[in-house]
């Protein structure tokens, strides 16, 4: 049996949230038990796991008081969140993860780490193990996530020289370096050019996602009137994405407002999200006068992101600097008609008029005039070519890299 330990810069495995955490969760739900001896690692938790069951009540039962009632107050007090989010708190982070990782003591010798992100695996360099496994879900060098969310103040240009310190001695101690697509893989190589990454170790193993779970996830009536969705509109758009601006939910508002004006069609647009520019979005939906037809519901769990897929008519997708986004393949398994930016990684899920569509000139007027011109028919081609994401597959692909 192989020790193998995976782990994250900071909070622990979670299907509710994205990026690294997220397919640690679809890691430990889907890797061979008989095989591996399975632990997490991260500032915020660190445990063993034997089985894919009740992962939820596992790591819940885990973790501090302090860290649930953190978690609580991040997710439902707006005051909380926008100091978990500044410069200042992240700096106040570092030193303490920092802390956490000098003191870090592991006797345990492990066959393979598997760190999903540069951080972790700078931390963790010191640790007894045969392979380094790194992957790296951000949209190029880790830079640009940090600056999405923290501008350009002093304390977050300290901040984030010490990550790029960080990730660059990371890239060089990774056995394997591996990107969940192609256009992830090009973004980051692009701008990492002057460090001279070894394209031997390069891999890239898509995301995945549960294919079976979301098949059987129905959507009630209990559902639509906790939503209230209503019957009176034309199209129900549905947008799951962080309020930053790389993910152009203005222009998901615009399309909204284009749709009225040129189309006399009436659209209620659903947001699933929060973020930095929430302020800055609400003030646009007022000055289009689309209060009715825009909601920003918040922090949405994954089982209900799924539900609202299926209610919804339509899923768009303006956003720029395309990882390989959750949300697009969990659409194309609901059966949703995708539209969605020709960026990044959205080619490599999406053919365009086949399984979704995908706009390139990125405003408001032309996601309308592609919604006005879709074949619903894309629906059950969408689900077929889901099929090709299914968490297991990636599952085998890092096990393949674990024990090649």
């Amino acid at each position: 049996m192989m020790n193998l330990l995976l782990s994250a810069f900071s909070e622990f495995p979670n299907n509710d949230t994205g990026g690294a955490n997220k397919i640690i969760y679809q890691i430990l739900r889907g890797i061979d038990y008989s095989k591996y001896s399975v632990d997490y690692l991260s500032k915020n938790l660190f445990k063993n796991f034997t089985k894919p069951e009740d992962l939820n009540s596992q790591i819940n039962s885990s973790l501090s008081t302090k860290k649930k009632l953190g978690r609580f107050m991040f997710y439902n007090f707006s005051f909380y969140r926008n100091i978990v989010l500044s410069s200042w708190y992240f700096s106040k982070n570092l030193k303490a993860t920092n802390r956490f990782y000098e003191n870090l003591r592991l006797d345990k010798e492990y066959d393979v780490l598997h760190a999903h992100d540069t951080r972790s695996m700078y931390y963790l360099k010191k640790i007894k193990d045969k392979k380094k496994i790194l992957t790296i879900h951000s949209d190029g060098s880790i830079v640009n996530t940090l600056q999405n969310y923290l501008g350009d103040s002093s304390i977050s240009k300290d901040i984030m020289n010490k990550y790029l310190l960080y990730e660059n001695e990371s890239l060089k101690i990774a056995d394997v370096i591996t990107f969940p697509s192609q256009a992830a893989r090009d973004l980051f190589l692009e701008e990492k050019a002057e460090i001279g990454i070894d394209l031997n170790k390069i891999k890239v193993v898509y995301n995945g996602i549960d294919t079976q779970f979301i098949d059987n996830i129905n959507v009630d009536e209990n559902f639509k009137k906790k939503y209230f969705l209503p019957e009176d509109f034309d199209v129900i758009i549905f947008n799951a994405a962080s309020h930053i601006s790389i993910k152009n939910i203005d222009i998901v508002i615009d399309t909204v407002y284009h749709l009225k004006k040129k189309y006399n069609i009436r659209a209620l647009l659903l947001n699933a999200g929060s973020g930095p520019n929430t302020t800055k979005l609400l003030t646009k939906i007022r000055s289009l006068n689309l209060n009715s037809q825009v909601r920003f519901l918040g922090r949405v769990p994954s089982i209900e992101i799924i539900k609202l897929l299926k209610s919804a008519d339509i899923l768009i997708s303006a956003a720029e600097r395309v990882v390989f986004d959750m949300i697009i393949l969990e659409a194309l398994m609901a059966g949703s008609v995708i539209i969605a930016s020709n960026r990044g990684g959205n080619s490599e899920a999406i053919i365009d008029g086949v399984n979704g569509y995908l706009v390139d000139e990125l405003n408001g007027e032309r996601f309308a005039d592609a919604i006005m011109c879709i074949d619903r028919n894309v629906s059950s081609n969408a689900r077929k070519s889901a099929l090709r994401f299914d968490l297991l597959k990636m599952v085998l692909g890092f096990e393949n890299l674990y024990t090649n």
